[in-house]
């Protein structure tokens, strides 16, 4: 029997950073919630805007890639399934 994990996390992106393996694909779900600071998710050909209060949730298979294009550190509660290890 298969077992699919999920992960829940507080994520936090330094000002002018991104998550780590840029702009890429994988199984599964992600769902993010911003905590503090202003975020660019970048899916497929389009950018979203996130700022404090925000919340984006969305097929993984696409490739993505959240930035910080904020003056602070971006802090977010992050759920991904099944569980991958998206930042440094």
């Amino acid at each position: 029997r298969d077992v699919i994990t999920t992960v829940l996390q507080l994520i936090t992106i330094p000002k002018g950073s991104h998550t780590h393996r840029g702009s890429y694909g994988h199984l599964g779900r992600e769902l993010g919630i911003i905590l503090k600071g202003k975020g660019c998710l970048k899916y497929e050909n389009k950018e979203y805007i996130l700022n404090e209060g925000d919340s984006a949730s969305f097929s993984a298979a696409v490739p993505h890639v959240l930035e910080n294009v904020g003056d602070v550190d971006l802090q977010a509660i992050w759920v991904v399934t099944p569980a991958q290890r998206f930042v440094k």
